[in-house]
């Protein structure tokens, strides 16, 4: 028996208050780790989707359908004088480039360099602001950005990793995959 403050503590009760203290105070505890962990993802899930609703809509450039490739082209693309600003920066400068059909280039550069903006310039996700590019001799401002997109693949740099594991991560899964 102990006392304590004038009353008296059985083994019972004691045992009774480690218990209530390890379950009922230690659990909660416990958890701030795993909710702190769910309240990043869930920041990191809502920046994704509010970048995604800020997303300004594309407009289509024009509608009528071009037949783009003929026996007489040269250049499958082509870069004459372009210039590419963003929030009243150049980013490209006087860009002059010429790409023969069947072709195969590789872009190459340092960081920062402009390869990213050269390759979205094409696809219409930044605007020129002077030059001419063409594609098969038409120029881009009379295709639509969904004919202008059929002629080129293109694999984002942005990243994103899921809390997963990294099988889930390449998959872009977030069930488990179980092994036949």
């Amino acid at each position: 028996m102990i006392n304590v403050q004038g009353h008296t503590l059985s083994p019972g009760d004691i045992f009774s208050l480690l218990w209530i203290f390890g379950v009922v105070l230690l659990r909660p505890i416990r958890m701030i780790p795993m909710m702190l962990v769910t309240i990043g993802d869930c920041y990191t899930s809502t920046r994704r989707v509010e970048k995604f609703l800020n997303l300004k809509e594309e407009k289509s450039c024009v509608d009528r359908e071009v037949k783009l490739e003929n026996d007489r082209v040269i250049y499958a693309l082509k870069f004459e004088n372009v210039n590419v600003n963003l929030s009243s920066e150049h980013c490209l400068k006087n860009i002059n480039l010429s790409i023969a059909k069947q072709e195969l280039i590789a872009v190459v550069g340092s960081v920062g360099s402009g390869k990213t903006t050269l390759l979205k310039s094409i696809l219409g996700f930044y605007p020129h602001t002077s030059g001419h590019i063409s594609i098969f001799d038409h120029s881009v401002n009379h295709l639509s950005l969904e004919k202008r997109r059929e002629f080129f693949s293109y694999v984002p740099q942005d990243m994103f990793i899921i809390n997963s594991t990294l099988r889930n991560n390449i998959t872009l899964a977030y069930t488990d995959h179980k092994k036949d």
